[in-house]
């Protein structure tokens, strides 16, 4: 369950717009605003290699570096990571109480 809601994430602001992915758009705006206004597929259809590629020539130093999507816990991931720590608290607690009435 926990491996279902990892989505991918970015380690830097601007990284989503110098790569190819899945959604409309990057997470820089100004430089969204720009590709946007040459290719408008970018924000009606989605962000592809083009995009990428005019990102990183529009876009001056956004697209600085290189750029690799890391795994990052969505909300629900996060709930799911909190409750599973949660259980396992409550485990320990318990054990330990258990020992000590001894």
């Amino acid at each position: 369950f926990l491996l279902s809601t990892l989505e991918t994430g970015y380690a830097q602001d601007g990284a989503s717009c110098c790569i190819a992915h899945e959604g409309l758009g990057c997470d820089d705006q100004a430089c969204q605003d720009v590709v946007c206004a040459a290719d408008s597929v970018c924000c009606d259809i989605g962000w592809d290699t083009k995009c990428a590629d005019e990102a990183q020539e529009l876009c001056g130093n956004v697209c600085v570096g290189e750029f690799r999507p890391v795994p990052a816990f969505n909300e629900w991931g996060l709930i799911a990571l909190a409750g599973a720590l949660g259980l396992f608290s409550l485990f320990v607690i318990r054990k330990r109480y258990a020992q000590r009435a001894k």
